[in-house]
């Protein structure tokens, strides 16, 4: 009989893909803060609460790897959106709703919404790493924490107009990938072993709307997602002893 640590994820083959459905209370919690009606340290409760409640939920269903179903995030791109200064993200509920329904009446697609850098990016915070740190302390078994992935970042990433802050996509790329980097060194000190990169963005390599729209700023397509390839190997370079997973996906805009 072979024996493997609880902490070995080499044989895992059950896992899910990280963002989970809020529970009512939380996404009502979320409004009102959004609106002003309710305190941060409010919120905070009832994320904990909540996450406390998720995590054993994972594990009840024995799974080896649980996390937090993201019920600290206003969207599941906060988790860079929200740790560095100069790449805007809605801030809160409120806000994101406000977005989508403007995406939704223009009939935009999935990677509308493309924005510009207000002021060359840095590290404000490492919010993967405060949202490990909590789940850590209250799970059993191995955590697992998401991060964006850099395709999505560089296609929401305006760069025709961010020429102020950034020489091009290089630059700002060149960026992304340290800040990415320093905070996944954060997360493997503080004893994470599994980090998840969510890329739906991918799928634009197949969707002739989107495909289109990158030929029309005069992007060729394939070089791009060349481009985003490599800079996502350079993220994970040099962890030998991390697991890293990719999520590929077409979005759930209804679900969150």
């Amino acid at each position: 009989m072979v024996t493997e640590s609880k902490d070995d994820l080499s044989l895992m083959r059950v896992d899910h893909v990280g963002s989970l459905i809020r529970p009512a209370r939380l996404v009502e919690m979320f409004k009102r803060h959004g609106a002003g009606e309710a305190s941060e340290n409010e919120l905070k409760q009832f994320q904990d609460e909540a996450i406390r409640e998720v995590i054993a939920d994972q594990e009840a269903h024995n799974l080896p790897v649980v996390n937090d179903g993201e019920f600290r995030r206003v969207s599941f791109q906060d988790s860079f959106g929200s740790s560095v200064s100069g790449f805007r993200a809605p801030k809160n509920t409120i806000q994101l709703q406000q977005r989508r329904a403007l995406l939704d009446a223009k009939e935009t697609p999935a990677l509308a919404g493309r924005k510009p850098v207000s002021e060359r990016l840095s590290l404000l915070r490492n919010q993967p790493l405060e949202e490990y740190l909590f789940a850590r302390s209250v799970a059993h078994n191995p955590v697992k924490v998401t991060l964006l992935s850099l395709d999505r970042i560089c296609q929401r990433f305006d760069y025709e107009s961010s020429y102020s802050v950034y020489s091009g996509m290089d630059e700002f790329l060149a960026d992304v990938v340290a800040l990415q980097r320093r905070m996944i060194t954060e997360l493997v000190e503080a004893g994470c072993r599994y980090i998840q990169i969510d890329a739906p963005s991918y799928t634009a390599y197949t969707d002739p709307t989107l495909l289109d729209e990158m030929r029309n700023r005069g992007e060729d397509p394939i070089a791009n997602m060349a481009r985003s390839v490599e800079a996502e190997n350079a993220v994970i370079a040099g962890f030998p002893k991390i697991t890293f997973g990719i999520h590929v996906c077409r979005g759930n805009r209804p679900g969150g």
